[in-house]
Order: C-alpha cells, then sequence, then structure tokens
C-alpha cells in the first residue's frame, strides 16, 4: 500500500503539473498568434467560461499550487462493494479537511472542495478535468480552421499537386522497371494512407481488380487522379511483380 500511494501521489503531482502547462500551451499559441489581432475575438471569453468561472478547473489549479508548494497530499482509501457484493472496489481520495488547511484556495475551488462534503476522488477529478480540456481544445481547433480557412485551402492544394507528382513518379518508375519494381503493393502510396485505409484494403486479395479499383477510390480522397495516372495504377495492380515482398516469394506464388 505504501509503494502504491507513492505511486499514486506521483502520478497525481504530474496530473497538477500537466493541467497547467496546457492551459499555458494554449495561452502561448494565442499571444503568438491572436492577441494584437481581432480574428479570435471570442477567446478570452471562453477561457473565463471553461476555466476561470468553473469551480473544478479552480480546484485543479489550486491543487496543482497545494501539491508543488504546500505538502505532498494525504492520501486515504475507500472500499466499496459492488452492487452484488461480488468483489471491492478501491479508490484513492484527498479528505476535505486536509485540503481546507491550505489558505490559498480562491472562492470557486473552495467551494468545489466544500461541495465534496468528506472527500474529493481523485480519478472522478481527473476524468472530468481531461473531457473539460479535450473539449476546449477541439474547440479551439475548430476555431483555428474557421479562421486560416483561406490558408489552409490554399496548402491543401499544394499538397495535393505534390502528392499526385509523388504518385506519377513512383507508378511510372515501376512500369519503366517491370522486372525489379522498386516498390511493392501499397509501399507506393507510402505517408498517403492511414491505417484504417490499409487495413481496408487488407480485406481485399492483392492481384484482383476489386484491390486496385478500392485503392485507387482511397487515393482519390486525397487528391483528383488524373484517367491515365489512375489507368496506369490499376495497370499496376495487375502485373505479378507488384505483389508485396512477402508474398512474390512465397512457394504459392511461385507456383502461379
Amino acid at each position: 500500500m505504501h509503494v502504491a500511494s507513492l505511486d499514486i501521489v506521483r502520478l497525481l503531482h504530474n496530473f497538477v503539473a500537466a493541467s497547467m502547462s496546457l492551459r499555458e500551451h494554449a495561452l502561448a499559441m494565442y499571444n503568438r498568434h491572436y492577441r494584437d489581432t481581432d480574428r479570435f475575438p471570442e477567446y478570452k471569453e471562453k477561457v473565463k467560461q471553461v476555466f476561470g468561472e468553473d469551480t473544478l478547473a479552480q480546484f485543479v489549479m489550486g491543487l496543482r499550487r497545494y501539491c508543488q508548494h504546500y505538502q505532498s497530499p494525504n492520501l486515504r482509501y475507500l472500499a466499496i462493494a459492488s452492487e452484488a457484493g461480488e468483489r471491492m472496489n478501491h479508490s484513492a481520495v484527498l479528505a476535505v479537511e486536509d485540503l481546507l488547511s491550505f489558505s490559498d484556495w480562491n472562492a470557486p475551488a473552495r467551494a468545489f472542495i466544500e461541495n465534496c462534503q468528506d472527500v474529493v476522488d481523485i480519478l472522478g477529478v481527473a476524468a472530468q478535468y481531461k473531457r473539460k480540456v479535450i473539449e476546449f481544445y477541439q474547440w479551439f481547433q475548430e476555431r483555428q480552421s474557421e479562421i486560416h480557412n483561406e490558408e489552409i485551402s490554399r496548402f491543401r492544394a499544394k499538397e495535393a499537386e505534390l502528392l499526385s507528382l509523388q504518385i506519377r513518379d513512383n507508378v511510372e518508375l515501376c512500369l519503366a522497371h517491370k522486372d525489379d519494381m522498386p516498390y511493392r503493393g501499397e509501399e507506393i502510396f507510402s505517408n498517403i494512407f492511414t491505417k484504417r485505409q490499409y487495413d481496408e484494403l487488407n480485406e481485399l486479395p492483392f492481384g484482383s481488380s476489386e484491390r486496385g479499383e478500392r485503392a485507387l477510390k482511397l487515393l482519390q480522397q486525397s487528391f483528383p487522379v488524373p484517367d491515365d495516372l489512375a489507368q496506369k495504377i490499376l495497370e499496376l495492380y495487375q502485373h505479378p511483380g507488384f505483389l508485396p515482398r512477402s508474398q512474390s516469394s512465397s512457394p504459392e506464388t511461385e507456383a502461379r
């Protein structure tokens, strides 16, 4: 139990320190790109709403000061029987009376502590705060996408143009060296397809027209594929020299 307590205190310390780092990261980005402009006017009000006026967020901010500048928290453990009574669920908690011995809580944080009655559930606080931070960052990134939509669109267009040129070079290089292709299978789409897209392709047998057509459709999600390039990609998928290296050297392949 002593070893477990040390580990929980360590993780709690890391959590409250990270909570401040996340806030400072968002604030630094805002100050660098938007503070002296009128492009992101709702940022300060959103921060005030999500963090400044929220009792949970203010408690986490105060808990950082408590852990780092006052004392290492005293842990208590609760053992609660499951509804069926088959097992005991153990939780690490902080006693309200210990927390209130710290005089540096602001009013919202103190209100949160007092509302918890006897103990504060560490895991519950961490889970709620995590959801709050994730939602805030999702909002922040969505607003950035809206603010910079024009710039992002130009970048995506150039990115698509570059990918198209790279794929064309790879395809034509393979067709020019059919006896010893430099790329095999979906190697040719490296850094384009996601893991989910690779998994989708792997559901289809290699060498089938369906796999080549599916690869082409997935590729078209990234950029428009010209008709001549599409035909060359389909041609590659029909060529036995384009089989993945693990399949091209198998006894079954050699027999075919």
